[in-house]
């Protein structure tokens, strides 16, 4: 099939062969799997209806029918497809645009001269860090992702408050869009605290 149909009017009982049977077979292909197909059937019972649904497909037009009627339906499958196409090659333009993005953040974070680690204020954990972080802390990204800030400070903090009080103070001012540069005091697994400036 060189250039794939609009859209597919399929009878449910033909001379021969399966309409579902066939309906299947269409879904199953890639290349045609998309495709709405609508049933025209003389058959009107509930579970005629349930199987071509379940078959894959997209409406069910009961014979004996008005042309108007089927020219409606036709058309609206035929609006709905092309809606989904839109809407699927938005979504692929959208995905690839954002992989690009995270590409190109990636780059800029592991090419920093700086610690960099990236935090999601709502969970209170890091998302990411680069190669710099990972030598400074002292811990791997693996380790990094997933963490609250609170367990890479030591005890004894500059500012006197409890560990957990003040990442807590540092978030609040971080969603307020209003957090100076601080200092803190890293631990590292295998080595003595350090100084460390944030911000």
């Amino acid at each position: 099939m060189k250039h794939p149909p609009d859209l597919i009017l399929l009878d449910f009982s033909m001379p021969g062969m399966d309409g579902l049977a066939v309906c299947r077979e269409l879904k199953l292909n890639p290349r045609t799997r998309d495709i709405p197909i609508l049933f025209l059937s003389s058959v009107s019972d509930s579970q005629t209806k349930v199987d071509g649904f379940a078959a894959g497909a997209v409406d069910f037009i009961i014979k004996p029918f008005e042309r108007s009627e089927l020219l409606a339906r036709v058309n609206t499958h035929l609006d709905l497809a092309r809606l989904k196409k839109r809407l699927s090659k938005l979504v692929e333009e959208k995905t690839e645009s954002l992989r690009l993005s995270e590409q190109r953040f990636r780059a800029l974070i592991e090419q920093a001269p700086e610690a960099i680690m990236v935090y999601n204020m709502d969970t209170g954990r890091f998302v990411d860090a680069n190669r710099q972080a990972e030598k400074l802390t002292g811990r791997s990204l693996q380790t990094l992702v997933g963490i609250s800030p609170a367990a890479l400070y030591a005890p004894e903090q500059p500012d006197g408050l409890p560990v957990a009080e003040s990442v807590s103070m540092h978030s609040e001012q971080a969603q307020k869009g209003d957090i100076p540069p601080f200092e803190r005091i890293v631990q590292r697994p295998t080595a003595a605290p350090f100084p460390a400036r944030c911000g």
